[in-house]
């Protein structure tokens, strides 16, 4: 598949999206380069392993320069890794060919449920959408709240609770809603959740196949799934900001279970096992 979308690409040109990327806005500005990929921040932290790039969103012109050189490459692939012509490969390419392709460090970037961005993918999963201001924390009025994704205006913070290693548990206790965190990913192109089907650690073990589903998620990706299915999103948000901290904890808990996040590893399946964290490891990241 990874040459087919080459391929297609440096006939027609166009965008490639994953299924499991959501953009947030318009490319319109990365209509300027010849091509442009993104830098793949989702691997471990061992500076041994190679630099990757990641090819789950592409922007191309028709005959990018680009595409062609990489898809030379091909002729030589690697049988034995999944991913190496298609992430190691272009990354040494661009080292070589800088003219030829556009690199997004951060605004095309992956978020992935392992590894460094684990926390960030959980809080945008199932962290609480929030809005905070001068008098006190999770302060909405569901009835001013616009139909547009992007409107900075209805939120501005994401809640979501801290691990306690005393109680080898989660808790909303001493938590706040993060505006930082709501910053950066507001300043995505689009929101691409790699990762999200390896078996052991991550979100959607579930397919999301019922309307009724997208009601169990009080966050960021709730709110996308919910303007792209019906054009609104009547989530109760006011309600929950104003929640104990243990009726907040009750409902993410409850996202968590229902999307299938970070369940007991399949022990069949052993090539799968490279990725699943310890409990700890995860809230070190």
């Amino acid at each position: 598949s990874d040459f087919v979308r080459m391929k297609d690409l440096e006939s027609i040109g166009g965008i490639y999206l994953d299924t499991d990327a959501f953009a947030l806005r318009s490319f319109e500005t990365f209509r300027y380069f010849d091509f442009t990929l993104a830098f793949d921040n989702i691997v471990n932290a061992d500076v041994t392993m190679p630099k990757r790039l990641n090819n789950g969103v592409l922007i191309s012109a028709p005959n990018a320069s680009f595409l062609k050189v990489w898809s030379k490459e091909y002729a030589q692939f690697n049988p034995n890794s999944f991913d190496y012509d298609s992430s190691v490969v272009p990354y040494r390419l661009a080292t070589q060919h800088p003219d030829l392709v556009n690199i997004e460090m951060s605004r095309l970037s992956p978020i992935s449920y392992s590894f460094q961005t684990s926390v960030l993918a959980e809080a945008i999963t199932c962290g609480i959408l929030t809005r905070t201001d001068s008098i006190g924390v999770g302060v909405i009025n569901d009835s001013f709240i616009t139909k547009s994704l992007l409107d900075s205006n209805d939120f501005n913070a994401i809640w979501h609770p801290r691990w306690n290693p005393k109680i080898k548990g989660h808790t909303f206790d001493g938590s706040r809603p993060n505006e930082f965190m709501y910053s950066q990913v507001m300043k995505k192109y689009v929101l691409h959740l790699t990762m999200s089907q390896v078996r052991g650690i991550c979100m959607l073990r579930k397919n999301l196949n019922d309307p009724e589903d997208l009601k169990k998620m009080p966050s960021l990706l709730g709110r996308v799934f919910r303007l792209a299915l019906w054009g609104r999103d009547d989530y109760p948000y006011t309600a929950l900001a104003h929640a104990s901290n243990d009726e907040k904890l009750t409902i993410w808990k409850n996202c968590r279970q229902h999307l299938g996040m970070h369940a007991t590893p399949d022990v069949d399946d052993m090539s799968r096992q490279q990725y699943v964290q310890s409990r700890d490891d995860y809230y070190v990241l």
